[in-house]
């Protein structure tokens, strides 16, 4: 396969992903070694294709509990077991200026589960639009709370699932919910994953068109994690380009700050807003305010929590609020 093949005078390039089981260790039946095989072969499609996997005790566990997830996630109780975390965003004045909310899940059965675990089993199984819409709508239900505790004008970015794309149902239930919980639209975000933004065509273009008349704003989350350039980003009709925290990582480098300051000119001059996600250090922040970044978010300024502990953490923070 490395070399491709030769096909009526072209060379076809292929990639192989092999998973391999072995006798005994790995099952004396063949229906166990060839099942057990061909679960460490998506291993190796998961892991970036054109490559070996071994089957192994961790990974049938592991494919257990992806089972086991979406078992449970086919028969979740939202409102129990559901809990929607704010995750402040600071200015460059150091100010909160907005809050993401993000999805965490407590199953009786399995305990804590992290999202980066059940959002994809969700997005495979089909329950993604009922996750999306009970985040949205709690968010919804819950602002008018969270603005008698933060009275100054703030945003709320929400996480859309990239299963999502070119929804007309998903759009006409995001109108339905803003109108029945009379919601400042344009104070809110809807964020989408760069590998969503990915799908260049009329047809997305236009998806994103729709939900900005409606008077939402659109961010491409996890910038830097993909291979878009940023060129295909700011063609997008979006308002908000969020910096991945690896991305953060790499142009706040001694050597790199340069490339910082140009991708978020860049940006600005566009009309496009910069967040920088997975600040962790004070040298990180000090370098991207020097690079002219719009807003940060991370565990320096804070870390995702429930509302209850939101509203107590708001209170010891009124001082800074501008």
């Amino acid at each position: 396969f490395s070399y491709g093949f030769e096909l009526e005078n072209k060379c076809l390039t292929l990639s192989a992903s092999i998973g391999i089981s072995s006798y005994p260790n790995d099952g004396d039946r063949v229906f166990q070694l060839v099942s057990n095989a061909d679960l460490a072969m998506y291993q190796a499609k998961k892991t970036g294709r054109n490559r070996v996997a071994l089957y192994s005790n961790a990974l049938a566990e592991d494919d257990r509990r992806l089972k086991e997830i979406e078992v449970r996630l086919k028969d979740v109780d939202a409102d129990k077991e559901f809990t929607p975390y704010y995750m402040p965003i600071v200015d460059k004045e150091g100010k909160y200026k907005g809050f993401e909310v993000l999805l965490r899940w407590h199953s009786p059965h399995i305990g804590w589960v992290s999202p980066a675990d059940f959002i994809p089993v969700a997005e495979s199984c089909g329950v993604y639009e009922m996750i999306d819409m009970w985040v949205i709508e709690q968010t919804f239900k819950n602002y008018t709370f969270l603005q008698s505790l933060w009275p100054t004008p703030f945003t709320i970015s929400i996480n859309v699932s990239s299963a999502e794309l070119n929804s007309d149902r998903f759009i006409t239930q995001l109108e339905e919910l803003s109108v029945r919980y009379a919601i400042p639209v344009g104070s809110f975000i809807l964020e989408i994953t760069e590998t969503f933004a990915m799908e260049q065509s009329v047809d997305t273009i236009d998806w994103l068109d729709n939900i900005r008349q409606l008077g939402f704003k659109i961010a491409i989350d996890d910038f830097g994690t993909g291979y878009t350039s940023l060129m295909q980003m700011v063609d997008y009709p979006v308002d908000v380009i969020k910096f991945d925290k690896q991305l953060v990582e790499r142009i706040t480098q001694v050597k790199q700050q340069h490339l910082a300051k140009a991708l978020i000119n860049l940006c600005h001059i566009q009309g496009i807003s910069v967040v920088a996600e997975g600040i962790e250090t004070q040298s990180q922040s000090s370098s991207l305010k020097q690079a002219n970044c719009d807003f940060q978010q991370g565990f320096l300024i804070a870390k995702p929590m429930p509302l209850c502990e939101l509203q107590e953490w708001l209170n010891q923070h009124r001082l800074q609020a501008g």
